[in-house]
């Protein structure tokens, strides 16, 4: 995990969008609500990867909007 990725402006809307955009992929796929042990393992695995994707788009706008080290600190 980056220093990136602990700081609080950062990762308040990763919690928000991800489990946001899970359950409407989810819900696309008629998966949603989760009302078994599989939905419920295929929901996290869901959140796990786009949880990390929204995360990495956020360090790329990041990175864009103040490519110094110091937009860090």
């Amino acid at each position: 995990m980056s220093q990136l990725e602990k700081k609080w402006w950062f990762i308040l809307p990763v919690i928000v969008i991800s489990p946001m955009l899970t359950i409407f992929l989810l819900r696309s796929a008629d998966a949603w609500p989760a009302e078994n042990l599989a939905r419920w393992i295929v929901y996290f695995f869901c959140l796990l990867g786009i949880w990390k994707a929204v995360s990495f788009v956020g360090w790329l706008i990041v990175l864009f909007a103040k490519p110094t080290s110091r937009a860090l600190d």
